[in-house]
């Protein structure tokens, strides 16, 4: 997936074939690329632990294009990404001004995402936006339906984020504020509450 720093020069995610024998990509001949509207800049991805089908992807951020993801349907067997659902990473009514998307993780089993966004300013708006995913009420097989539930503040500009093992507690980096930051997962309700105060790095 091509990701550039705030500029949106690819408005696709390239698909590609690994052949695990040789380390070797070639172009997926079924669909190359995955294309998006204009403004939609693809920066992270990742997939479902819970539904092979799923995939959660970051799209660009600032004032003209607003912090997002996009829920897509990812076909095994011919490797095709589809895109499903977009919505924002963002509270109605937010400035989505400088306010930019960094990482997509879900959690171990797959009911909720977890989505960081970065605030370029200094004004530190930054926050873990927080999503739930639940099967669709449509045909089985459909990529299952999403919502913001919540977003936790955070250090500034959280660059990475990762779940342990248990999947009870997310470490963020924050790139700027150069420190790292630990909260609880309510595995239930899939919220999160601040385990420490900020790491200083």
């Amino acid at each position: 997936v091509h990701a550039g720093a705030h500029v949106r020069v690819h408005l696709q995610a390239d698909l590609w074939l690994l052949d695990a024998a040789k380390g070797t990509l070639t172009p997926n001949p079924s669909s190359a690329a995955l294309p998006l509207p204009a403004g939609f800049g693809p920066r992270h991805l990742a997939f479902s632990p819970a539904d092979p089908t799923v995939v959660l992807l970051a799209d660009e951020g600032g004032a003209a294009t607003p912090s997002r993801v996009t829920l897509c349907a990812f076909n095994r067997p011919s490797g095709v990404l589809t895109a499903v659902h977009t919505l924002s990473t963002l509270a109605d009514g937010a400035d989505p001004t400088s306010l930019y998307p960094a990482e997509v993780l879900f959690s171990p089993d797959g009911r909720f995402a977890y989505v960081s966004v970065r605030d370029a300013t200094d004004a530190k708006r930054d926050s873990i936006a927080i999503f739930s995913l639940a099967p669709s009420a449509a045909a089985v097989g459909d990529a299952p339906e999403i919502q913001r539930i919540g977003a936790v503040p955070t250090g500034h500009y959280p660059r990475s984020m990762a779940l342990d093992a248990s999947g009870r507690v997310l470490v963020v980096g924050n790139q700027k504020g150069a420190s790292v930051t630990t909260y609880k997962r309510d595995a239930n309700s899939g919220l999160l509450t601040p385990a420490t105060q900020e790491l200083p790095m």
